[in-house]
């Protein structure tokens, strides 16, 4: 992308090609129609000779309206894209949505929209500007969140919310897509209808134009034709409809970074790649399986014993699963693989949010509930509650038909407690199309938690007699394939010595046989071979101690510090990585001694051998390149490196303590980071390798040494040193204040806070004493959370907040995303921290922050706990905050029953008013949540208290289609034709939506089915709106008034035929519609089907009997309809069916002068084959002529004189055709009049001659033209 800017010299010049999206400066975008004269790529290469161009008016005016908006950045289609480039052309087109989707602002150029003409009818100058009708400004239209409109004189005439409904009236384009909704939500036929009467100078733009609107990147092929164009794209789109949008994947993209998930399919492609074939099929076609995924709410648990294959096995389900489910969206196989291995593979919270991402993934669309928590987290700013995310995962699941969830090794767990109590409540939430299937060693506390939910005969104990079936087929495998072992197979009696022993000894163990196969590799001769299997170890112990006590000596101290750091490493570490912690001894200074790193990584298995193993971490495809990593081979490794069994053999000195470990690692990660001494850059950094894993986790290993090692501390304080080089790059390479940043080698340190705050936010007691005493200033603000104390309560350090409230940190100091510390931890639910606080003074009812109190902080996130001690503390249980009004509001709007029922018993007042969703009945309703519902009615909630943005809670529930909650207040005495601002009422709230349930409901419960109100007059326009054809039909059969008035469209038939909804059209003509009724906008339903160019409603509703040349409407007629929107076909059908070619019209006279106007070619064409008088007087611009010259329609100019018509006939605003064309300095249309007789001198009109409106307005080009030809 290249950008312009105005340089200290006052010239516009270029930023260079910028590649990467994040070195995009904030920038401005113009939006316009291209003149005659442009300013393009190269012209900017002489800026006298562009500012010669009329085109470098738009130019000039969006730098100077960029720069009143702060904004140094801007960029415009003419000049900023070397069109003669071919490559940058198609990657410019391609790129064109997101160019203008990231702009700060849009500024729409109206070239056409005059102040003169604004001041006697702005909205008819609005909309028929030009702007509306080309094919490129449909993007730019929807694509930025700030579109403000202009005049050719730079006022501002709004913005695209504050127009939106003018703008919707010219369109057709749904408020909802002009107000932000993502596109994806509207089919693609709607999409393309929005574009159907938009024109291209190159045909193929027609399609080339709408590339960002479906979300897809093409090849552009100019030649091949506007259809083979619109047919690519529509291939294209229809797939891509099938899947998501690309704003919807860029939300996903966000998402996925907000949840922060860990990546199962590594794991599951590792344990894929050591898989033999055929084994794992017992499992798969055994009955008991083959029911499971039948089965509704089923459940499977395989257990035994260590290195018996589970994992292995696991990977042979998903990989069936997946297959199963590959061709039917309405199935999902989501998966997860507890590891030893990986620190983010051992949290339970982790895992849910792999499943979640997992869920989201295969969704067609990102699930509602997902997207408001996302939206309720500030847009992936704060981290969700694991009861939201618990929430949220059960309502993406039931979008599904079947679920299938595997997970792997729940015994490597380390929060296994945390996990069988979340399993629990998955299994409670009883859903029939979630079938879950669990791994683990048969662990007392795992069993004893499964048996309450898993069957007796859904626990499969993977016996020997199975599992070694597998484990034989595994040996046969390796000795056909492996190159150390194929000496072995040759000889028939040999192998079969060797299938012997090896399968006596596993015992039903996989990991047991592949350790010793890689042992019998390394025999050269039969002796040693023979050797070897007479002196088999029993066990995995024995294996492990005679793997270690081989290592040699020279190796010895290597292996150590490398088995280190894979035991208790916080993620998997690459082969380069761990050719770096080979030359960290902490003993020493500096630690790290390059000339110690492994020339080649791989190395690394001839130090370790059987212990570990290098797999391939494939790209993910957006942020992370593929890599090599190291690991301990199996969690048998780690078990017995830790273990006490290790110290009663001779491999003792490899014992990994993890006190030891920990402080090793931490000590090693702050000593390599502070060798960082100069500025680091991207390509620097490549001799780094271990700097960004000790940037991220040197504080995770220093949490688990207990924090207060004063060895530790102390090089943590010479880390945060402010001044030296490493604490800027430490920060650049992560900031804890902003984890899911990617590095930022350009941060400035003026941008990032104090150490304090770090010390507090990382949560380090010792070194926040040091940092205080070494005189840190406690109250400095910055950062995130706005000051210390509230980045410790935010992360719950009790003991940190504590050291800070006694060294005089304000415990009600405002700022940061809380506002203020309570605030903080009230969100988080950290109980001691609240106390600690409250009891220190903190304002229990102090305003400000994110949620506006501490109560509704609290209640928001569900603390009962915190919410009871803030009560007892005094806080007003009923004040109002920003987004639900009040506590109560926010507690049954997240659908939080306990809190809800302590904030009524606390006096909460039921009733209260305030807030988005008005009453907490209706933010309980439009939530769902039914049991909330029914607690606020039996505490005297008003079931028709009105407010908020559904006006009550039934319009609430119905609109997002929760029946039960439906019924729930229907039963209570809810009205049901209650009515309310946008959508009138329930009824029209659920057709408009198409619940078609709900509107069942409904009309049982006695809603008017005719009622009238609301931005859709009644339910069957709001069903129309969208296009729910079963609504429809729902509602005619429950005998909807087919010609009730109303609605911005003015009645049903009108509805269904702006939108093209031929079949609609057809039902409700049969139905009896009345064909003639008039309505609001456009006269009648002929008229608004020839307007927006649907031939084959227009067809329908004249074979019904639609009266061809019905006057009424905007457009006066059909005929002027078809003419304005440049609808070919649809003149052509209308004139065959008897239409008046010359009927008058009320703003353009006729509809050859409406054509001409829009400068529609080919219907002037029609329109005067089929006897149109080409000199017919009338309308604003008085004929046909002039209203084309004053649009500059040069082409339409020289069919209208070729046809006879009059060059200097008078009439109209500006008396005759040369004054139009010189008002609006069209050069070559004023030529060309002259050419064809114009009197130059002509006297009449507004300006009293052409060379007088030339002049007014600046036309110096014209001017001197008219000059030249005697003009005075």
């Amino acid at each position: 992308m290249r950008l312009l800017y105005t340089a200290s010299d006052g010239t516009l010049r270029w930023t260079k090609d910028i590649i990467r999206s994040e070195e995009i400066p904030p920038y401005a975008i113009l939006s316009h129609t291209w003149g005659e004269q442009e300013v393009v790529f190269d012209d900017l290469k002489d800026i006298v000779d562009a500012q010669r161009k009329e085109g470098y008016r738009k130019i000039r005016f969006c730098a100077q309206q960029a720069k009143r908006d702060g904004l140094d950045y801007f960029w415009v289609d003419t000049c900023c894209i070397d069109k003669a480039n071919n490559t940058e052309l198609s990657r410019a087109i391609n790129s064109m949505f997101r160019w203008y989707q990231n702009a700060k602002r849009c500024y729409v150029f109206l070239s056409d929209v005059a102040n003169d003409t604004l001041e006697i009818d702005s909205k008819s100058a609005l909309k028929q500007s030009r702007w509306f009708k080309r094919g490129w400004t449909l993007q730019e239209l929807l694509a930025p969140r700030s579109v403000e409109f202009f005049s050719e004189e730079g006022e501002r005439l709004g913005d695209k919310e504050s127009l939106q409904h003018l703008i919707h009236e010219v369109t057709g384009i749904p408020i909802e897509a002009l107000s932000g909704s993502d596109l994806s939500e509207f089919d693609v036929a709607k999409r393309f209808s929005w574009a159907a009467n938009r024109q291209t100078t190159e045909e193929e733009d027609g399609a080339y134009c709408l590339f960002g609107i479906f979300g897809v990147h093409l090849p552009l092929i100019y030649g091949e034709g506007k259809d083979s164009a619109l047919e690519r794209l529509r291939s294209a789109a229809i797939l891509k409809h099938k899947g998501r949008s690309r704003d919807q994947e860029e939300k996903l993209s966000k998402i996925r970074s907000w949840l922060s998930a860990p990546d199962p399919s590594t794991n599951y492609h590792k344990a894929h790649k050591q898989r033999q074939a055929k084994t794992g099929h017992w499992l798969l076609e055994s009955a008991k399986f083959t029911d499971w995924k039948k089965r509704a709410a089923s459940r499977l648990w395989l257990y035994g014993i260590p290195g018996c294959g589970k994992t292995i096995l696991s990977s042979t389900v998903v990989e069936n699963l997946l297959q199963y489910c590959h061709d039917d969206t309405n199935m999902v196989t989501a998966y997860f693989y507890f590891d030893f291995n990986d620190a983010q593979k051992q949290d339970p919270e982790l895992m849910l949010r792999s499943l979640l991402c997992q869920l989201v993934q295969r969704s067609v669309v990102i699930p509602k509930g997902v997207d408001a928590l996302f939206s309720s987290c500030e847009n992936g700013q704060r981290k969700p509650s694991s009861h939201a995310l618990l929430q949220v995962t059960k309502e993406a699941a039931q979008e599904f038909t079947h679920v299938y969830v595997i997970l792997d090794a729940l015994d490597e767990c380390t929060q296994r407690s945390e996990l069988m109590d979340m399993l629990e409540t998955v299994a409670g939430w009883q859903l029939n199309n979630l079938h879950l299937l669990v791994t683990s060693r048969r662990e007392r506390d795992i069993e004893s938690s499964l048996e309450s939910y898993v069957r007796k005969e859904d626990a499969v104990c993977l016996q020997r007699d199975v599992v070694d079936q597998d484990i034989q087929r595994y040996v046969q495998q390796r000795l056909r394939v492996d190159r150390g072992l194929a000496k072995w197979n040759k000889d028939a009696a040999v192998r079969q010595e060797v299938e012997a022993a090896l399968m006596h000894g596993a015992r039903g163990m996989f990991r047991w046989a592949v350790c010793q196969l890689d042992t019998l590799g390394k025999c050269c001769n039969r002796a040693m071979l023979r050797k070897s299997l007479a002196s088999l170890p029993r066990t995995l112990d024995q294996t492990y101690d005679r793997i270690l006590t081989a290592i040699s000596e020279e190796h010895s101290e290597y292996a150590m510090r490398i088995l280190q750091w894979l035991t208790f490493s916080a993620r998997p570490l690459s082969v380069e990585e761990v050719a770096e912690v080979v030359a960290i001894d902490v003993a020493r200074d500096p630690a790290f001694d390059g000339d110690e790193v492994l020339e080649d990584p791989l190395e690394v298995l001839d130090i370790c051998s059987s212990l570990v193993t290098i797999t391939m971490n494939e790209a993910d495809g957006r942020s992370r390149p593929a890599q090599r990593i190291v690991a301990l081979a199996h969690y048998s490794v780690q078990e017995y490196l830790v273990s006490d069994r290790i110290r009663q053999g001779s491999a003792k000195q490899y014992s990994m303590q993890e006190a030891e470990c920990q402080s090793a690692i931490t000590r090693g990660s702050l000593k390599y980071l502070m060798q960082l001494q100069q500025p680091l850059e991207e390509e620097t950094l490549q001799e780094f390798a271990l700097a960004r894993y000790s940037a991220k986790f040197w504080s995770n290993h220093f949490r688990k040494t207990g924090d207060e090692m004063e060895q530790i501390s102390q090089l943590t304080i010479s880390l945060l040193a402010r001044e030296e080089p490493a604490y800027l790059n430490w920060l650049r390479l992560h900031d804890p204040d902003s984890p899911w940043r990617i590095s930022n080698l350009d941060e400035s340190l003026d941008s990032i806070p104090m150490p304090l705050y770090y010390a507090a936010l990382l949560g380090f007691s010792r070194v926040t004493r040091l940092l205080l005493n070494a005189g840190a200033e406690i109250n400095a603000q910055g950062g995130r959370y706005g000051n210390a104390l509230q980045a410790a309560s935010e992360g719950g350090h009790e003991h940190v907040v504590k050291t800070l409230l006694n060294a005089g940190a304000k415990v009600n100091a405002q700022g940061g995303g809380y506002g203020n510390a309570l605030q903080a931890a009230s969100y988080r639910g950290h109980e001691q921290v609240v106390k600690t606080l409250l009891d220190a003074g903190a304002k229990v009812n102090a305003q400000g922050g994110g949620y506006g109190n501490a109560l509704y902080a609290a209640s928001e996130g569900g603390h009962e706990q915190v919410v009871k001690m803030l009560l007892n503390a005094g806080a007003k249980v009923n004040a109002q905050s920003r987004d639900y009004g009040n506590a109560l509001h926010a507690a049954s709007y997240r659908g939080h029953k306990q809190v809800v029922k302590m904030l009524l018993d606390a006096g909460a007042k039921v009733n209260a008013q305030g807030g988005g969703y008005g009453n907490a009945l209706q933010a309980a309703s439009y939530g769902g949540h039914k049991h909330v519902v029914k607690m606020l009615l039996y505490k005297g909630a008003d079931v028709n208290a009105q407010g908020g943005r559904y006006g009550n809670a039934l319009q609430a529930a119905s609109a997002e289609g929760h029946e039960q909650v439906v019924k729930t207040l229907l039963d209570a005495g809810a009205k049901v034709n209650a009515q309310s601002r946008d959508y009138g009422n329930a009824l029209h709230a659920a057709s408009y939506r198409g619940h078609e349930q709900v509107v069942k409901m409904l009309l049982d419960a006695g809603a008017k089915v005719n009622a009238q109100g609301g931005s859709y007059g009644n339910a069957l326009q709001a069903a129309l709106e969208e296009g729910h054809e079963q609504v429809v039909k729902a509602l005619l059969d429950q005998g909807a008034d087919v010609n009730a008035q109303g609605g911005y469209y003015g009645n049903a038939l009108q509805a269904a035929s702006y939108r093209g909804y031929e079949q609609v059209v057809k039902t409700l003509l049969n139905k009896g519609a009345n064909v003639h009724a008039q309505g609001r906008v456009f006269g009648n339903a002929l008229q608004i089907a020839s307007y927006k160019g649907h031939e084959q409603v227009v067809k329908t509703l004249l074979d019904a009997g639609a009266k061809v040349n019905a006057q009424g409407g905007g457009y006066s007629n059909a005929l002027q309809a078809a003419s304005e929107g440049g609808h070919e076909q649809v003149v052509k059908t209308l004139l065959n069916k008897g239409a008046n070619v010359h009927a008058q019209g009320r703003v353009f006279g006729n509809a050859l002068q409406i054509a001409s106007y829009k400068g529609h070619k080919q219907v002037v064409k029609t329109l005067l084959n089929a006897g149109a008088k080409v000199n017919a007087q009338g309308g604003g611009y008085g004929n046909a002529l002039q209203a084309a010259s004053y649009r500059g329609h040069e082409q339409v100019v020289k069919t209208l004189l070729d046809a006879g018509a009059k060059v200097n006939a008078q009439g109209g605003s500006y008396g005759n055709a040369l004054q139009a064309a010189s008002y609006r300095g069209h050069e070559q249309v004023v030529k060309t009049l002259l050419d064809a007789g114009a009197k130059v001198n002509a006297q009449g009109g507004g300006y009293g001659n052409a060379l007088q409106a030339a002049s007014y307005r600046g036309h110096e080009q014209v001017v001197k033209t008219l000059l030249n030809l005697g003009a005075h």
